[in-house]
């Protein structure tokens, strides 16, 4: 992929959103926004819109999301254990040392159905890794959307990131309702996991 990778600086709060699908929380205005992703492979802006805050505090990551959809009606929808990204999903990338040790993935639906996998270098995937997030889901007549919360502690870390501290992130969505599309925030071109082509997040006080 050309071009520069992108960067969100991620602001701390004191209070925290509820993570229940509603997407309404007072605490989401404070957050960072990505709007428009663009599709993975062509590098081309996203047919439809994918709206998402991030923001950080004491106990955790928090990350919301909100999946323009104009065929509702038609929403593919994966529950099965292992099998989400069959259907439309939002995911969710971390490497907190840039991606050399390793990285963590977490999906969420509309139904608000996840599943995560921890890579962990050389050593691939963990299977015994089990973190204690939050996740949950939601739909309304034009859109669906998701709320999750990654605790600092499920990242290998019980420490709250240091100001200016840059972790590497990816944030993608993929779409089979309709149009089949993957797109992303910082697209990779192929996979999603390359930590090395994730965007950057930093954080602020």
């Amino acid at each position: 992929p050309a071009g520069k990778l992108p960067s969100l600086s991620v602001e701390s709060v004191t209070t925290v959103p509820i993570i229940d699908g509603d997407l309404k929380d007072a605490p989401w205005s404070s957050g960072a926004v990505i709007d428009g992703l663009r599709h993975n492979r062509t590098m081309d802006s996203a047919a439809v819109a994918t709206h998402i805050t991030v923001l950080h505090a004491a106990d955790g990551l928090y990350v919301r999301a909100r999946c323009d959809e104009p065929l509702m009606d038609e929403l593919v929808v994966v529950d099965a254990e292992g099998e989400i990204w069959r259907g439309d999903v939002f995911e969710v990338y971390l490497a907190p040392a840039g991606g050399e040790g390793g990285y963590y993935q977490f999906l969420v639906n509309a139904h608000g159905t996840g599943a995560t996998l921890a890579h962990r270098g050389d050593t691939g995937i963990d299977s015994n890794w089990q973190p204690t997030w939050k996740h949950a889901g939601s739909t309304n007549s034009d859109s669906w959307g998701v709320e999750l919360f990654i605790p600092w502690e499920s990242l290998g870390t019980s420490a709250v990131p240091a100001v200016g501290d840059l972790w590497r992130a990816g944030f993608f969505r993929e779409r089979y309702t309709g149009e089949r599309a993957n797109t992303a925030w910082s697209p990779t071109g192929g996979i999603f996991a390359q930590p090395h082509l994730f965007g950057k997040l930093v954080f602020a006080p």
